[in-house]
């Protein structure tokens, strides 16, 4: 995990990361910190805590998909991940390892901002809990679709466009479902859908009988599923590919 951080991440770069997110999320909170909506005991409702966690989105596809082009594309290229594994250490390992260090470092880019809304705005801890469910889903959906596009381009230039083309799609394509009225579609293949629905489901007397009325659990299922397949493909194409 070291050497990871150390061939891909530069001080420079995690600092722009960890900054444009920090800076990107408190400020979508800021814009509509005065019509803020509260409960009785002045907490945040979890569409205005969760406006910096849409607004990442942005940003956070195209540092994924930065940060794997770089570290296996990239490597591939350079013959780098060649000379790494003359060293005795498994394909497998290898790549948990970069994905390993990879998730962590984003993922702690997105609790930061997440943590510091509590203090700034107080936003309540089960919201800061739905928040960071649906990040961690998310990012981890983002990384493994990012990693087999680079396992396939293999070229850092195209693995990074494909990586960002394909990852806006999916940020865009629930909007333009509802504007075929497809609007249950929508809903399914809504990533970001999970965190209202999440958080509706921890209010409701029905506990997590609620996601079948939010159709949200079509949405998780849909996306653990998709995360499943593409992890499991990337070890499989990393496994099996040839370096040379």
């Amino acid at each position: 995990m070291v050497l990871e951080y150390t061939l891909t991440w530069r001080l420079l770069i995690l600092g722009a990361v960890y900054a444009v997110m920090f800076a990107i999320y408190v400020a979508s909170l800021r814009t509509t910190a005065g019509i803020f909506p509260v409960h009785e005991s002045g907490i945040i409702y979890i569409q205005d805590a969760g406006s910096g966690y849409m607004n990442l989105s942005i940003f956070l596809v195209g540092f994924i998909g930065y940060v794997y082009s770089k570290s296996l594309a990239g490597q591939i290229s350079s013959g780098l991940l060649k000379t790494i594994l003359c060293y005795p250490i498994r394909r497998k390992q290898l790549l948990l390892a970069k994905l390993a260090t990879n998730y962590l470092i984003l993922m702690l880019a997105g609790l930061l901002p997440v943590f510091y809304s509590k203090l700034l705005y107080n936003v309540e801890a089960k919201a800061l809990a739905v928040l960071l469910l649906a990040f961690a889903l998310k990012l981890f959906f983002y990384s493994s679709v990012s990693i087999v596009i680079s396992l396939l381009s293999r070229e850092p230039l195209v693995s990074l466009v494909s990586s960002i083309l394909i990852l806006y799609a999916v940020e865009a394509a629930p909007s333009f479902l509802w504007s075929i009225h497809m609007e249950k579609a929508a809903r399914i293949i809504g990533i970001n859908y999970i965190v209202t629905a999440l958080y509706k489901v921890i209010y409701s007397e029905n506990g997590f009988g609620a996601l079948a009325d939010l159709d949200a659990v079509g949405t998780v299922i849909f996306y653990t599923t998709l995360t499943a397949i593409f992890t499991a493909t990337a070890f499989f194409l990393f496994e099996k590919m040839d370096l040379d």
